[in-house]
């Protein structure tokens, strides 16, 4: 039997889509919500915004509650490269992919830990002119 990192295929796509699944129903509640009305996400929307701090939270508290095994790591891979293709902003998928394309080769696959979330957040930070995060903190002693 076929697999990638030991798991077999058949696992593997069966994540996949049901992490694609979850996405999609997240979108489509947020799409159903009152928060959403018609947002294109361009530099005066305001549900980009609150698209994004949702975001955020979401993968903060992923890494957070999850150990930062190969697998882990692989999956966490497979949701970022997700969110690049479905993400409700256009402007924030091309950042997605550009980001992924640059930094996410086979020697700097995502680490499923908070030190990595927080530089990771910092770069989006840094290319919009926000404040960095203080990242020390998540470095292992």
């Amino acid at each position: 039997m076929r697999t990638i990192h030991g798991i077999p295929i058949w696992a593997k796509i069966l994540l996949v889509t049901i992490v694609l699944v979850i996405i999609f129903l997240y979108t489509l509640l947020y799409i159903l919500s009152d928060a959403s009305d018609t947002c294109t996400c361009n530099e005066g929307c305001s549900e980009k915004g609150e698209i994004g701090k949702g975001t955020w939270n979401l993968l903060h508290e992923i890494v957070k509650h999850n150990e930062a095994t190969e697998e882990n790591n692989f999956h966490l891979a497979i949701f970022i490269e997700s969110l690049s293709h479905i993400y409700p902003c256009e402007e924030c998928r091309k950042h997605m992919r550009e980001f992924r394309e640059s930094t996410m080769k086979e020697e700097k696959m995502p680490e499923m830990t908070e030190l990595w979330m927080c530089n990771f957040h910092n770069t989006v930070n840094e290319r919009l002119g926000k404040e960095l995060y203080n990242c020390d903190e998540f470095i292992p002693s």
